[in-house]
């Protein structure tokens, strides 16, 4: 037990460590920035789940939208998690220095194991106390029910666990099959985690779904069976949301309120107390086969070819360089390119679920089909907007274009090449990337809300944002670089010049879904509520695209000159 605690408290200061960086106010000031940023996200949720409590709780359904909340909450973690779990605990690089210490091998699992559910903790409580807190505000909750959600929060996490260490097998099982084929293993990984992840989404969707007819008295009914099969399908969250609501029913029918108390408490904890079992049992033969493909692994033979290639210029021989180094680490190129396939799935099935119910509806009147026509155009531009906030900034390579060079940044500095052709290069990579995934999400988009302004005068605003996104991102790592880690997935967690710009776009994103929508509903003419939002967006987009191409290519050669050699 003490050697758990050495290895769990090393892992955990490490894992937050600094990086023997210096503060400095800029630093201090994106730190402010994404406080407000977050406070804000946090708010617009707060303000959403406030009005929604508040209806739910008049039709007699607030445990089942409880429950609902803690399903949204298990699929963030799993969102979050699932790169983060695989690449620190699966595929880390120190399996073989923690085999060699003088420790049992499942000491250093149990301590990671921990490392990572705490993690998760810290997500799961991101996501969803401040959504309870409101809950039980605006329904005027007693104390029972704070008292059972600070304890969902804490074992909540364990059902994600599971499924992460169970979609892991596969993933695993891939990477180590394709050991030394860095290309095929990444390709592999991304089409599989693609796959698992879309047959998720088609299974909560098909959970979701409601009968063929809709119309708008039967709004109620229609919600109320969404909540009830998320309460069926989901037994354990929706004990523990029935216990903090008092309520008397349970999975086994009606009961006295302490009688369904003490059931829904006992089904709630023999729920997570075997699927945390399961989790140690899943993850420790998961972990086990990657510590074994690690120790019998060897390195790739040529058979003594050596083959050099002479490229056509500079700028094409590094984007080659930059695209295999990408390629070559799956779990980087999953984080990097996924989003070509994975965020045109997350728009489908945001598309489906945005307006399911109204596209059901049959036989409407002038007024139902003039509203229907609405809710397209509405749709249209929200999708544009999650597009933004997905397809842009799901690909970090632009966010640690020069970290993850580490020390063969210094080896870029004495080749006789502009600084401002390294930069380049790497800039058009990642800007080719993304605006893969903003085309395969608009296909997507144009086909579940078809407007051809709005698919026009969208392909032009994100590919310009994407451009200026990545520009600005490349500026932000290269004024200060993190070069000194040893494997390249160190290079990208705990990384700030990452988590920065992806929050300040989620901000972003929020705002490009709320001009259009203020100006549709504040404007009585529908062209001219689409006129004015895409000239505003459309100049934001010129204006970003310039602005951040000037100020990074203004100062590349200054600041890379600048790193420390």
């Amino acid at each position: 037990m003490k050697n758990y605690f050495r290895i769990f408290s090393l892992l955990f200061k490490y894992m937050f460590r600094k990086g023997g960086e210096k503060s400095s106010k800029w630093i201090w000031a994106a730190y402010i920035f994404v406080g407000v940023v977050f406070a804000f996200i946090i708010l617009s949720i707060c303000l959403a789940v406030g009005m929604l409590a508040e209806t739910v709780n008049a039709m007699g359904m607030l445990p089942e939208f409880v429950t609902l909340m803690l399903a949204m909450s298990c699929v963030g973690v799993v969102l979050f998690g699932l790169v983060p779990m695989m690449t620190y605990l699966y595929f880390s690089r120190d399996t073989e220095f923690m085999l060699t210490l003088p420790v049992k091998p499942s000491t250093v699992f149990m301590a990671k194991l921990s490392v990572v559910y705490i993690t998760e903790i810290i997500v799961s409580t991101v996501i969803l106390l401040p959504a309870m807190l409101t809950v039980g505000i605006m329904t005027a909750q007693g104390a029972v029910f704070y008292i059972v959600m600070l304890f969902a929060v804490l074992l909540v996490p364990a059902i994600p666990l599971v499924l992460v260490a169970v979609l892991a097998i596969p993933l695993m099982w891939v990477v180590s099959f394709f050991k030394n084929k860095g290309a095929l293993a990444s390709i592999v990984m991304i089409l599989l985690g693609c796959g698992v992840f879309a047959a998720y989404y088609a299974l909560i969707a098909g959970m979701s779904s409601s009968g063929d007819n809709f119309n708008p008295e039967e709004v109620v009914a229609a919600l109320s069976a969404v909540l009830n099969n998320v309460a069926d399908i989901l037994i354990p969250l929706a004990a523990v949301a029935r216990l903090a609501t008092l309520s008397p029913v349970t999975a086994f029918g009606e009961f006295s309120v302490g009688t369904a108390a003490m059931i829904n408490l006992a089904v709630f904890v023999g729920f997570a107390v075997v699927l945390l079992a399961l989790a140690v049992l899943v993850s420790s033969a998961v972990y086990r086969r990657g510590a074994r493909s690690i120790l019998e692994g060897g390195t790739k033979k040529n058979n003594g070819k050596v083959e050099f290639k002479q490229s056509g210029s500079a700028l094409s021989a590094l984007f080659k360089k930059e695209w295999r180094e990408l390629v070559r680490t799956p779990a980087f190129a999953f984080q990097c390119l996924s989003g070509i396939l994975l965020c045109p799935i997350i728009i489908y099935f945001m598309s489906s679920m945005f307006t399911s119910g109204f596209e059901a509806s049959g036989g409407a009147d002038e007024v139902t089909a003039e509203f229907l026509n609405f809710m397209t155009l509405l749709k249209s531009f929200v999708l544009i907007g999650f597009i933004s906030m997905f397809s842009v900034s799901m690909n970090v390579g632009a966010p640690t274009a020069i970290t993850r060079e580490g020390g063969n940044c210094y080896v870029l500095k004495t080749m006789p090449v502009p600084y401002r052709t390294i930069v380049t290069a790497k800039l058009l990579l990642y800007v080719l990337i993304s605006s893969l995934s903003i085309v395969t999400s608009l296909i997507v988009s144009s086909i579940m809300a078809f407007d051809l302004a709005n698919v026009i005068f969208g392909t032009i605003f994100l590919l310009l944002y994407n451009y200026g996104y990545n520009c600005v991102c490349v500026y932000i790592d290269l004024r200060r670089p993190k070069l000194n880690w040893s494997t390249p997935n160190e290079a990208v967690k705990n990384n700030r010049n990452s988590v920065v710009p992806m929050l300040i776009n989620m901000a972003a994103s929020i705002v490009i879904i709320a001009l259009p929508v203020v100006f549709l509903i504040l404007i009585p003419s529908t062209l001219i509520a689409k006129i004015v939002a895409w000239t505003l967006l459309c100049g934001v987009g010129v204006a970003a695209a310039i602005v951040f191409h000037n100020l990074l290519f203004a100062n590349a050669d200054r600041l890379f000159d600048n790193i420390a050699a």
